[in-house]
C-alpha cells in the first residue's frame, strides 16, 4: 500500500504539480536572452540607467522552484547602479537622493526635488521593453512596483523590478531597493528566502520542494459561491 501511495504521489507530482522540465528549460533560456536584451539598453538610450548586472536575480516561486503548473510569471529584478546617489529612510518609506555627480538617475527625479522616482524609471523600462520586437507588450504592474512584459511565443509574463543594492550596515548586511508602488523605494532580500528554502530541502533530502509544491496547489484552492 505504501508504494502504491508513493507511486500515486509522485504520479500527482509530475503529471498535475510539477513544471514540465521541457517548459522550465525554455523559461530560464528566455529569462537569460532578456537579461542580455536589457544590458543593452544604456547603449541605445543615453537616459537609460546605468546598469548593475552583478545584482541582477530572481525572485518568487519560480527562483525558488516552487512554482507550481500554470507557469504564468516569472519575476526578476534587474540591477542598476547607485549613480552617487544616496539613501534614507523617512515615514516608512526609502528615498533615494541624486547628488552633483549623479549622472543618469537626475533625469528621474520627483518633479522640484532631488529625489529618485521609481514610476519614472519604471517608466523607462516600458519604453525600453516595447522596443524589442520578440514581446508583444510591456506595461506597468497594477501595484506599480515593476513592468510586465508579455510574450508572443509563450505563455508566462515577466515582472521586471528596478533594483538598487545598499552598501553594508553596521552588520554587513547588504539589501535591494525596489519600488514601493508610490514613487519611492523599499527594503527587500530575496536571497533570503531563497536560501532558507535551499537549506532545508537539503536537510530534508530534496523532499522539501515538492511538500512546498502541493501546499501551493491547496492555497490555489478557493471556496465558491452558488
Amino acid at each position: 500500500m505504501a508504494l502504491t501511495m508513493t507511486a500515486a504521489f509522485n504520479e500527482f507530482q509530475r503529471n498535475i504539480v510539477n513544471l514540465d522540465s521541457s517548459q522550465t528549460d525554455r523559461a530560464r533560456a528566455s529569462r537569460d536572452w532578456l537579461l542580455g536584451r536589457m544590458n543593452t539598453f544604456p547603449n541605445n538610450d543615453v537616459y537609460f540607467p546605468i546598469i548593475y548586472p552583478d545584482i541582477h536575480t530572481g525572485f518568487g516561486s519560480f527562483a525558488r522552484r516552487t512554482k507550481i503548473r500554470p507557469l504564468d510569471d516569472i519575476d526578476l529584478m534587474f540591477g542598476l547602479d547607485g549613480d552617487d546617489c544616496v539613501y534614507s529612510e523617512s515615514d516608512g518609506k526609502i528615498i533615494i537622493t541624486a547628488h552633483e555627480g549623479t549622472v543618469r538617475l537626475k533625469y528621474y527625479k520627483h518633479d522640484g526635488t532631488n529625489f529618485i522616482n521609481s514610476r519614472k524609471i519604471i517608466n523607462s523600462f516600458i519604453s525600453s521593453l516595447n522596443q524589442i520586437p520578440q514581446y508583444d507588450k510591456a506595461d506597468v504592474k497594477r501595484n506599480q512596483e515593476a513592468a510586465t512584459l508579455k510574450l508572443k511565443s509563450y505563455d508566462w509574463n515577466f515582472d521586471i523590478v528596478p533594483a538598487f543594492i545598499t552598501t553594508p550596515d553596521s552588520f554587513g548586511k547588504t539589501y535591494y531597493l525596489i519600488p514601493d508602488g508610490n514613487g519611492h523605494w523599499k527594503k527587500t532580500d530575496p536571497r533570503i528566502d531563497k536560501q532558507k528554502v535551499t537549506d532545508l530541502n537539503v536537510k530534508l533530502s530534496g523532499n522539501m520542494l515538492n511538500v512546498i509544491r502541493v501546499i501551493n496547489i491547496g492555497k490555489n484552492v478557493r471556496p465558491c459561491l452558488q
